[in-house]
């Protein structure tokens, strides 16, 4: 589908494939999402999470890798879903800034993002059994790691406690009781405890051989290595004092730096198989389709509308430049050249079966530009105007058009 150009009425897949030093190659990797190059900010992050804590991250050009973490509860005095933070990782000679070698891979079957060069393996996963987030970094020769937890916000507090550095967000007011009365619920307030008072939520970040920086909120390695872990553990509670949180995720970090990384790991990959093997459907094709395939395509009655359903309702809003039906499924190649192809249909053959271009209302319709009558009778008002350099028909949520039902 492009949505400038056009609407295709298609269906595709497309499946990208790559094998990586030691990663294991297994049936789910076609489905992985794998990128070539750094990206320029938070807008090229990639996803990562155990469902209910959740990473955008991305290797800026520069060659640091950044992500941000969010929680399906990290709710602020007003109500507001926040972020905990942003972490940066940095390693020393850029080691990450090497265009030719770069891959990062959303690897399904394991929950975990690689990046990887020649030179540089990470290995960034949202732990599927605990609330912490892991890296593994190993390089081929000995290289520098720093850590560090960037905050936006002034009253976050960011403290040193050892090897250990420790950040929180508190919730020292709440607007639960405004909240409810503007909603003329006034007086709930006495019946269902505040959600919001006292909420605390934020992180600490420890590592093998690493201490606290100069700069504040920022973890180093002693000396350079080949290998590294770092770990983050994170905690959202209600407590009574900022001095219960602490204590709450001092407890929980001990308890999660007490299981091996080895076993961690394992258990986290474990969890990840489980879930992909509840249930699937796998679909894969190398070939091209050629010839015409009616055969999954379900004959009707109704009329063929664009721009609302059969029965005139769900109406879009918004502008159609040309649409394009197809008696098949076309491949992501042909959907790829259709956008390039300035409109112009792809075939010659009977795969194409009508062609509608929205950019002259005549007689109460759009004509077929393709074979047959097939005419798209407008409903409501319709206008042709000037959209992105291009005629387009636009739609005021109140029409759509119409195609009679041709029984031959």
């Amino acid at each position: 589908m492009s949505s400038k150009r056009s609407i295709i009425v298609s269906f595709v897949l497309v499946a990208f494939v790559f094998t990586a030093c030691s990663i294991a190659v297994e049936p789910l990797d076609q489905y992985n999402v794998v990128w070539n190059s750094p990206s320029g900010d938070q807008n090229g992050s990639m996803p990562l999470g155990n469902g209910n804590v959740a990473l955008n991250a991305w290797v800026e050009k520069g060659g640091d890798l950044l992500f941000y973490i969010s929680s399906t509860d990290a709710w602020s005095q007003s109500g507001e879903l926040l972020k905990l933070g942003r972490i940066r990782v940095s390693l020393s000679n850029n080691q990450l800034e090497q265009p030719d070698s770069f891959r990062q891979i959303l690897k399904l079957s394991e929950g975990t993002i690689w990046i990887l060069t020649d030179q540089v393996h990470i290995a960034l996963w949202v732990d599927a059994n605990n609330s912490s987030i892991h890296i593994d970094a190993k390089s081929k020769t000995p290289v520098s790691l720093d850590v560090m937890i960037e905050n936006w916000r002034d009253e976050d507090k960011i403290i040193t406690s050892g090897d250990e550095v420790i950040w929180y967000h508190r919730n020292e007011a709440s607007n639960f009781a405004q909240r409810l009365k503007a909603h003329n619920l006034g007086g709930l307030e006495k019946t269902y405890p505040d959600p919001l008072i006292n909420r605390t939520f934020g992180g600490c970040i420890t590592g093998d051989n690493m201490h606290p920086g100069k700069a504040a909120g920022k973890l180093v390695s002693e000396r350079p290595a080949g290998e590294f872990h770092v770990t983050i553990p994170l905690l959202i509670e209600q407590t009574t004092t900022a001095q219960q949180w602490l204590k709450r995720l001092k407890k929980n970090t001990n308890a999660i730096k007490s299981i091996s990384n080895d076993k961690a790991r394992r258990d986290h990959i474990k969890w990840w198989s489980q879930f992909w093997n509840r249930s699937w459907i796998r679909i894969t094709s190398n070939n091209e389709i050629s010839d015409v395939d009616s055969s999954g395509i379900t004959a009707t009655n109704s009329p063929l509308t664009i721009g609302a359903d059969e029965n005139g309702q769900n109406r879009f809003k918004g502008h159609i430049a040309q649409v394009q039906i197809y008696r098949r499924a076309l491949t992501a190649a042909q959907v790829l050249q259709k956008s390039k192809s300035m409109g112009m249909p792809l075939f010659s053959d009977k795969s194409l079966a009508a062609m509608w271009r929205f950019d002259e209302f005549k007689d109460g319709g759009f004509p077929n530009k393709w074979l047959g009558d097939f005419n798209a009778a407008g409903r409501g008002k319709i206008e042709v105007v000037e959209y992105k350099g291009i005629k387009a028909a636009r739609f005021d949520g109140n029409s759509w058009l119409e195609v009679k039902h041709d029984p031959h």
